[in-house]
């Protein structure tokens, strides 16, 4: 399971741009 790690980070980029956009919402 050489992919394993993939989907982890993938999963890390997918949240990290939602709260990004959240706060930045929250901000305005």
């Amino acid at each position: 399971m050489m992919y394993s790690h993939d989907w982890c980070v993938h999963l890390m980029q997918y949240v990290l741009r939602i709260r990004n956009d959240y706060q930045r919402k929250q901000l305005k």
